[in-house]
């Protein structure tokens, strides 16, 4: 009867490299990010079209360290078992996380700056149309934000759950995921709207995390 070999893991060298860099990369990259501030309508629109190439810039950046990210995770998964329930739970979890990150990057980064510029000649009611349009645009914003990094506190609590079994060093990482995690849900719990600044404080928990993990794969602890 032959015996069936599981198959080979991916090696964790390049995914625990781009943890490392993507993390301090989206931190600066946040502390970049342009802010309109408020004004009355007409020079809010010229305002953000103005910051329209530093805007489209630095979610463009982001853009590809979520996917960076998503890469390097889904590599320290497939390490650790898809098979076992807490990592299933926790890519499930991070998938959410991207997806909603992506969707706040777009609008935020591409569509705002859009609309600013579409009715940047505008006057009277289509004047009041646009800043009504850059409303909701911001509430969703805030919204799927906020959602995703619940989702990402999440994902970085199982998989910590996970490395609650290893030794020494891993299960220090996965204590720390541990309080990552539930620390990400109370700030955007008592955080009612998100600015870059608090973006940056809300995110930084999770960010210090992926670097944990980063370093764990390159030391091949998992």
């Amino acid at each position: 009867m032959a015996i069936t070999q599981p198959p080979p893991r991916p090696s964790g060298k390049l995914a625990g490299v781009i943890l490392l860099v993507s993390s301090a990369l989206i931190l600066g990259a946040l502390a970049l990010h342009p802010v309109a501030g408020t004004a009355p309508a007409a020079d809010l629109m010229r305002r953000i079209s103005a910051l329209a190439p530093q805007d489209e810039g630095v979610h463009g950046v982001l853009l590809l360290l979520i996917f960076a990210v998503s890469f390097a995770m889904s590599v320290f998964t497939i390490r650790r078992g898809i098979d076992q329930q807490a990592v299933l739970a926790a890519s499930i979890a991070f998938g959410a996380w991207g997806f909603a990150l992506v969707i706040a990057a777009l609008i935020d980064g591409f569509l705002t700056p859009a609309i600013a510029a579409l009715y940047l000649p505008a006057k009277g009611n289509d004047l009041s149309d646009a800043l009504g349009m850059l409303r909701e645009g911001a509430l969703f914003i805030q919204i799927v934000t906020k959602f995703g990094l619940v989702a990402g506190g999440t994902a970085a609590l199982f998989w910590s759950l996970d490395l609650l079994r290893g030794p020494g060093w891993v299960r220090a990482v996965a204590v720390y995921g541990l309080i990552a995690g539930i620390s990400t849900a109370s700030i955007i719990a008592f955080t009612n709207n998100l600015t870059p600044q608090s973006l940056i404080g809300s995110l930084a928990p999770q960010v210090i995390w992926y670097a944990a993990a980063g370093v764990l794969l390159l030391r091949g602890d998992v």
